[in-house]
């Protein structure tokens, strides 16, 4: 055997074993395929039953609270009673400061609404200018139930106030008017003065013209 039969003999060799080869490497067994199939499926059949039996709902049910800026406070009364006037609806906006509600109580609720809102017009430093809360007339006859009490203390208080403001305008006007006599009296006392001297200068020339008198006659 020469060497060119020999290459022509390997080759063939070579050949036939890489085709078993590439059989063995590229056939699968239909076990396997069977098997894959089989455990596939029960796989795509087990998360069908559990989403069957166990559903994720829609609609989840959860306590939340709701928040803002200026969320809603509770309203404690300072007494306890019942409501005898509401001033408010469900959902209705309000303004600071505007009452909610009356319990029932001795007091009238017009009265001190009314004076509530003529101590509200008066200025935030009454004390700077007291004539404004001079002028404000505060009636006498008003129920205020508990506060009843305070008020008249108050009103008294402003009487006595206004008392003594208009007898410190008197003795002002006592004071100007003394300091006027005091000033008359002494114009008085300088015109007598004048008036004396003026005596004293007509007596001299009194006196003069009688001498004149007595020289011509001699």
């Amino acid at each position: 055997m020469n060497m060119s039969d020999s290459r022509e003999k390997l080759n063939e060799i070579g050949f036939s074993h890489s085709e078993e080869v590439q059989d063995i490497l590229g056939y699968i067994p239909g076990r396997i395929i069977r098997w894959g199939i089989t455990i596939i499926f029960l796989i795509i059949a087990g998360f069908l039953v559990f989403s069957w039996f166990f559903k994720y709902p829609d609609l989840i049910s959860a306590p939340i609270i709701v928040s803002n800026e200026n969320s809603p406070v509770p309203v404690i009364a300072r007494v306890d009673g019942r409501i005898q006037k509401l001033f408010v609806r469900d959902d209705q906006k309000m303004e600071a400061g505007a009452p909610l509600a009356v319990l029932e109580n001795p007091a009238d609720f017009d009265h001190a609404l009314n004076l509530r809102t003529q101590l509200s017009q008066l200025p935030a430093d009454w004390t700077a200018t007291p004539d404004a809360l001079i002028k404000t007339d505060f009636p006498r006859q008003l129920n205020l139930g508990n506060i009843q009490a305070f008020y008249e203390e108050f009103r008294l208080g402003l009487e006595e106030y206004r008392l003594f403001r208009q007898l410190n305008y008197f003795q002002s006007k006592i004071d100007s008017m003394r300091k006027q006599k005091s000033i008359f009296l002494k114009i008085i006392d300088n015109l007598n003065r004048q008036n004396l001297i003026q005596e004293e200068e007509f007596q001299l020339l009194q006196n003069h013209v009688r001498r004149n008198e007595d020289l011509f006659k001699s």
